[in-house]
């Protein structure tokens, strides 16, 4: 094995693991982009209503992930992935971010969960 993390450039036209393909799903890019858009405003408008930080914090990521992700397609087409950890499809910042930010959520929310008084039932 070469080293664990590598530069490698892939043109994804597809969404994250290749579902689409594997699914048999017909996609354009177009398509993914009205797809990203959706999320995107969809995303805002939780990061609007929430008022935990660290939510914010969260959606924060996930924004700016995928609004990298969608410049990329409305630019090419497709996104630029570069980063190879051996064991794992090659990926980009932006879905690093979107990663990190989805687990920021779900550690908010965790969080919200424990912090929340026992719910009583008469």
């Amino acid at each position: 094995m070469r080293g664990a993390v590598e530069l490698r450039y892939v043109q994804n036209d597809d969404i994250a693991f290749s579902a689409f393909r594997q699914l048999g799903v017909a996609h354009s890019p177009a398509f993914l982009a009205v797809l990203a858009l959706v999320g995107i405003i969809g995303a805002v408008g939780l990061a609007i209503a929430s008022t935990r930080w660290c939510a914010r914090v969260g959606l924060a990521l996930v924004i700016g992930g995928a609004l990298g992700n969608f410049a990329d397609r409305v630019a090419r087409g497709y996104v630029v992935d570069f980063i190879h950890v051996h064991g794992w499809p090659v990926f980009n910042v932006a879905d690093i971010a979107v990663v990190v930010g989805v687990g920021v959520l779900l550690l908010s929310r965790m969080r919200k969960e424990k912090e929340a008084p026992p719910s009583t039932v008469a």
